[in-house]
């Protein structure tokens, strides 16, 4: 089955990998960057990728 931006809440809940992978591809830079602004000045660059990583293991 293909991932697109109509069924990826779908299959993010259907526990589907590949949408993970999607999700990540698409969306991997905009949540980095948005982690960076919040926690950049006070974390290390490895606390930020913990962050990124958390936030689409939640997902």
């Amino acid at each position: 089955m293909n991932i697109s931006e109509e069924n990826l809440a779908s299959e993010l809940k259907n526990r589907n990998p590949i949408a993970l992978e999607y999700a990540m591809n698409v969306y991997g830079k905009n949540v980095y960057t948005l982690v960076y602004r919040i926690i950049g000045g006070i974390g290390s660059r490895e606390d930020i990728e913990e962050c990124v990583s958390d936030a689409f293991i939640t997902a």
